[in-house]
């Protein structure tokens, strides 16, 4: 606990508030999704009670609608899309294994995974 250089007491610093998901995937540099993350309102929706993992895709991945579910034929909406990125449960990075499978938000979609290495950037 730091010291109060005046009286010799020690004092409580405040807490900062946990930051929310947007502002982390701001903070990571994800921002493309944090915008869409708000304007969809899954920003708000997260915060409910329970755990979720959210895997945010870089800029440049999130700018591509059609590699998402139901690829060139429909294009999703905003919110398919963020939905598409979270998972129902806490997923740690040592539970990933290659080719595991988890169900995401959208419904009847999974996101797949393929292990190439341990470089991780882990928001």
């Amino acid at each position: 606990m730091p010291l109060d250089l005046e009286g010799g007491q020690e004092q409580e610093q405040p807490r900062q508030p946990p930051l929310s998901i947007a502002d982390l995937c701001r903070q990571k540099g994800y921002t493309g999704f944090a915008e869409a993350l708000v304007a969809t309102g899954w920003d708000k929706k997260l915060e409910a009670a329970g755990y979720y993992t959210v895997f945010a895709p870089t800029n440049e991945a999130f700018a591509h609608p059609k590699i998402y579910p139901g690829g060139v034929a429909s294009t999703p909406t905003l919110s398919d899309r963020v939905a598409y990125h979270i998972v129902k449960g806490l997923i740690k990075e040592s539970a990933v294994t290659d080719e595991l499978i988890v169900p995401t938000l959208l419904s009847k979609r999974s996101i797949r995974f393929n292990v190439y290495g341990k470089a991780s950037q882990g928001v």
